[in-house]
């Protein structure tokens, strides 16, 4: 957790630094001239704001705080381009060795003579063309730090577009820890919309899309996130999500807003939402006055980041595992704990419950039993799942329950339609809600739909139109939700969609709020299909049982007369190929013989226990039928090779001891849980309990 300290907020008796989760805090910050000077003094002789902070007895007292508590304290050292005249002095400084040397000198022995732990460099942006020397100064200074002493940290400070900054040799040995990415001011005065500083998901250049670019480069742990403790304030047209800025001197100029002052306006006038860009914001009226223009009253929309949404952030942030999180900065929330509290939940406690989703199905199962697969992902670990199905947009009903498995076969009946949700519980008790609400089958191209891509290359767009932004492709056989629309723009028709989606809810990371063209008068792009953890049974190899209608499921291939079991189905579509698998509780296959059972309607065979004319040893096994329908493969009761629901359906025991003998009984109840008849004392959850069978019920005294 690295927190940005800056001059301005160290004597300011509201800022608060909770050291339980800052583990590095970083001054900011002082400056430097084109010859590698720091900035100690202003023109008038006296101390610069920047080195009178650093130096004041207030910072000591934080770096001997920070010290007690096992935290460390750097100095930012910064050197800025964004204008002409900082452009010329800091292409001045890293073009020239004996300037990058001083500066390294002056640094080094700033940190060492306040008993700091580290330096931080702040270049944004580097000027065009000196990335090199950008890169020699980092080593020089690293240099200088080992000088002293071994263990000093080093970072430099990167803005959210990558630019020509030189990651990978600037971190390579010999240079920086890590990089501090800025990933903030998305978004600033001048932009065309309100909106998010920080977006972290949608239409434009985003936060996941940042770390995605960055981790394209660099190992994730050298990578740290920074977030804004801050928003922004526009003056706009309308009180519209991202409404269109007409901030100026006669509506009032776009401003930055701390976070302790945001979350106040937002208290007054509401808290709003964007769930795309997944940022709060807030609007409001207000008037400016001017002599030019007189008074006018125009909508003020405020965006900025709440623990809520930073928790959002943090997710992103253990999810890729990068090296940590940043603030910038530390004292805008004033003396308000809650943002301290969301990196706490996030980084210390774990208070945050699981996100979990369902595997997507295909629409339609050619077999009764088919796999149902989800997963998860949680800041902790996932302790175990619960999962629900729904027939036929019925009432959702337990399924599994406190389980372990991130799979199961579910044994389905043909011609009817499912639906299936997840929710987990991690390691730490956080249970989450269940991801889905709707019990729907049905596939409408709509809003609330899903949609397969039917094209490789389909373009993801900022906006509805060929003319937008393209955001990335998608390609044939890719699911896409239906959020936004529908459009249309230059002859097409025009959705927007979070994708490309592989669970539902998603537990990957997806495009949010992108506009895809679905299809024209003459073409087709995306078709409408079921939600993808919904699916329907259309099994080819139907009613499927194995035993004769008392339910008898044994053979007894030694005795003098011996048995078998009837194995009967249904052929809803001819069959190109068939055969009978025998296989072991463990999944092992003990026997493949193919079957001459491939016509249309009702088949059976006997099966007798034997393989190649030998009786297979005593045991359970699984009877499987397997085959291929219009080249499809299809399988009886499952493709999945053993299971506990399949075995309940299809397993037949094996008694190859010569002389045995079946004897039928009718219902008899052996025992009597509610009074342990047969069994000393209560049963126990979990507890296996042994009980005697033979010689009860009329069991023969001597049966095994």
């Amino acid at each position: 957790m690295f927190g940005f300290l800056p001059y301005w907020e160290l004597p300011d008796s509201s800022t608060t630094l909770r050291w339980d989760v800052l583990s590095t805090i970083a001054y900011f910050s002082v400056g430097t001239d084109a010859s590698g000077n720091l900035l100690k003094q202003d023109p008038d002789g006296s101390s610069s704001t920047g080195w009178g902070g650093w130096t004041s007895s207030k910072m000591t007292s934080v770096i001997t705080a920070a010290h007690q508590n096992g935290s460390r304290v750097v100095l930012t050292i910064t050197s800025f381009a964004w204008t002409s005249g900082q452009q010329a002095t800091q292409s001045a400084l890293l073009g020239s060795p004996t300037a990058r040397a001083n500066l390294a000198r002056q640094a080094a022995a700033a940190v060492r003579d306040r008993g700091a732990d580290g330096i931080n460099l702040d270049f944004e942006p580097i000027a065009s063309g000196y990335a090199e020397e950008f890169t020699a100064l980092v080593r020089s200074v690293r240099s200088e730090l080992d000088a002293i002493a071994p263990g000093y940290q080093l970072t430099f400070d990167t803005t959210g577009y990558i630019g020509n900054y030189p990651l990978e040799a600037a971190t390579a040995p010999g240079g920086a820890d890590a990089i501090f990415i800025m990933g903030y001011d998305y978004r600033g005065t001048s932009s065309s919309q309100a909106g998010s500083i920080s977006p972290l998901a949608g239409p434009v250049y985003d936060l996941t899309d940042t770390v995605n670019a960055y981790m394209a480069r660099v190992s994730p742990s050298k990578l740290i996130l920074g977030v804004p403790y801050y928003g922004r304030a526009w003056s706009t047209d309308t009180d519209a999500l991202r409404a269109t800025n007409i901030s100026g001197t006669q509506y009032g100029t776009s401003v930055t807003t701390l976070y302790e002052t945001a979350v106040d306006l937002a208290a007054q006038y509401g808290r709003r939402y964007d769930s795309v860009e997944q940022a709060p914001w807030t609007a409001y009226q207000k008037q400016t006055c001017t002599t030019t223009y007189g008074c006018v009253t125009a909508w003020r929309e405020l965006y900025f980041d709440d623990a809520a949404s930073l928790k959002l952030r943090y997710d992103l942030i253990n999810r890729t595992g990068l090296r940590g999180a940043g603030i910038w900065a530390l004292g805008y929330d004033g003396t308000r704990p809650e943002l301290y509290q969301a990196l706490a939940d996030k980084f210390l406690l774990d208070t945050t419950p699981p996100v979990v989703g369902i595997i997507a199905l295909a629409p339609v199962q050619r077999n009764l039993g088919f796999s149902v697969a989800w997963t998860g992902r949680d800041d902790s670990t996932i302790a175990g799942y619960d999962v629900q199905v729904a027939a036929d947009g019925g009432a959702w009903t337990d399924w599994q329950t406190d389980t372990t498995a991130t799979s199961a076969v579910f044994m389905g009946v043909d011609g009817r339609s499912y639906a299936f949700r997840a929710r987990g519980r991690d390691s730490k008790g956080n249970i989450s809600a269940w991801d889905v609400t709707s019990t729907s089958t049905a596939a409408p191209l709509a809003v609330g739909g899903f949609g397969t891509v039917q094209v490789d290359g389909l373009k993801l767009r900022a906006a509805a139109g060929t003319s937008a932004a393209i955001l990335g492709t998608l390609n044939s056989g890719d699911v896409v939700a239906f959020t936004g629309g529908p459009a249309s723009a230059d002859g097409y028709t025009w959705y927007q969609v979070t994708a490309p989606v592989r669970q539902w809810s998603p537990v990957d990371p997806v495009q949010v709020g992108s506009w895809v063209a679905v299809g024209s008068a003459t073409e087709t792009y995306v078709t409408a299909r079921v939600p993808i953890n919904a699916t329907s049974v259309a099994a080819v190899i139907r009613d499927y049982r194995v035993g004769d209608s008392s339910g008898l499921r044994i053979v007894t291939p030694n005795d003098p007369l011996p048995s078998s079991v009837a194995v009967s189905w249904t052929n809803a579509a001819a069959l190109s190929e068939l055969q009978l698998s025998v296989i072991r509780p463990d999944g092992g296959l003990v026997d493949a013989r193919s079957i001459d059972r491939l016509a249309v309607g009702p088949q059976s065979i006997d099966w007798d226990g034997r393989v190649n004319g030998a009786a297979l040893p005593s045991g359970v096994y699984l009877l499987q039928l397997t085959g291929r329908s219009g080249g499809v493969a299809v399988a009886a009761p499952s493709a999945a090779p053993m299971s506990p629901e399949i075995a309940a359906l299809a397993s037949v025991t094996v008694d190859a001891r010569p002389g045995s003998t079946y004897v039928a009984l009718p219902p008899t109840r052996l025992l009597d849980s509610r009074s342990g008849n047969g069994l000393s004392g209560a049963f126990g959850a979990n507890v296996p309990r042994s009980f005697v069978v033979a010689g009860r019920g009329g069991v023969p005294t001597n049966a095994v």
